[in-house]
């Protein structure tokens, strides 16, 4: 009788410590699962990933770390054209040209550019979007820790362009997370030197950043160019109509004077001052001969005004082919 209460009181004892056990076991799976939650997201979500050949290239391109990888891939990342990719991404009005793509819904979806001059925008625009994603995963510890890092680091910002771009999401979403999640993005992709505690945040992804940045300046680099000849030749065409200008004051003023020595030349010409009247003459024929220089002159200008605002239009147009390419609303041409 005592034996079968013994191994009955066991029993319960085993019992309860198998519930205990199995209570914190459950309890540190469930602490676990919460602490690698993204881990655990990404893998599941990047298990049947199938890249196409673009999204190939830029995750090539992009020279990721594995966890880097692991999130594009778990974001299904894709490289669409204009059609498609305004069905996936309708991009907001604010968005800039430097960057278009988009991170909704867990996935990135990256507009498909196929021009030579804007090589690499594919590559910076995932890249973007993939900083996006990284922002997601972090806590609420390490986006107020990177509040403080993006702050700093901003306040250092002397490059107007990059300025511009910070200010114009600033006005539309506010000075917010997603202010943090906007200038996380913008800085990882375009700024060179961000600091070594922010460059230990992109290292997670990133092998080599700066490579990003290289694509950047590269890309951006033709709308510059094209920029600063448009630019120039404004000049051009502003120094040549201030030369025009005076020129044509100075026809007005010498016409002027020629209309009053003509009228001289007619008093004289019945007149006994022979001398005086030949002086006359000749006085009106030379300016004649600096009227006529100037006519030409203005000729002259003219047709060089006329073919600088040629050669304007010629590059204005494409660098606005260029922008066409990097706009989702912009069909593209056929070409017989």
């Amino acid at each position: 009788m005592q034996n079968s209460q013994n191994t009955r009181s066991k029993f319960r004892i085993l019992s309860t410590l198998f519930l205990w056990v199995t209570f914190f076991g459950l309890l540190a799976v469930g602490f676990w699962g919460w602490n690698n939650k993204w881990e655990i997201h990404d893998r599941w979500s990047a298990r049947n990933y199938e890249a196409t050949t673009d999204s190939s290239r830029v995750l090539k391109n992009l020279n990721l770390t594995s966890k880097g990888e692991l999130v594009y891939k778990a974001s299904k990342t894709e490289v669409d054209g204009k059609g498609k990719f305004k069905t996936l991404c309708p991009v907001e009005r604010y968005e800039q040209a430097s960057v278009l793509g988009c991170y909704t819904q867990r996935k990135i979806y990256v507009l498909k550019v196929d021009e030579p001059k804007l090589s690499g925008v594919e590559e910076v625009t995932a890249a973007h979007e993939l900083l996006h994603a990284k922002f997601e995963r972090m806590d609420e510890d390490q986006k107020v820790k990177l509040k403080s890092l993006l702050g700093a680091l901003e306040s250092e910002i002397t490059d107007p362009e990059t300025l511009s771009l910070v200010a114009s999401y600033k006005t539309e979403i506010g000075d917010g997370r997603d202010l943090d999640n906007e200038k996380f993005a913008i800085f990882g992709t375009q700024l060179a030197d961000v600091g070594p505690e922010l460059e230990e945040v992109y290292s997670e992804y990133f092998k080599n950043r700066t490579q990003i940045v290289e694509f950047y300046k590269k890309y951006n680099g033709e709308f510059k160019a094209v920029e600063a000849q448009v630019v120039g030749f404004d000049k051009q065409l502003e120094d040549l109509k201030a030369q025009k200008d005076k020129l044509e004051n100075d026809l007005k003023v010498l016409n002027e004077d020629l209309e009053f020595r003509q009228g001289k030349i007619e008093e004289l010409q019945n007149s006994d001052g022979r001398e005086e009247y030949a002086s006359e003459v000749k006085r009106y024929n030379n300016e004649v001969g600096a009227y006529n220089i100037k006519v030409e002159q203005i000729k002259t200008i003219i047709a060089e005004y006329n073919q600088i605002v040629e050669l304007r239009n010629t590059v204005a147009l494409s660098a606005k082919d260029l922008q066409d390419k990097l706009d989702a609303n912009v069909e593209e041409k056929n070409v017989d």
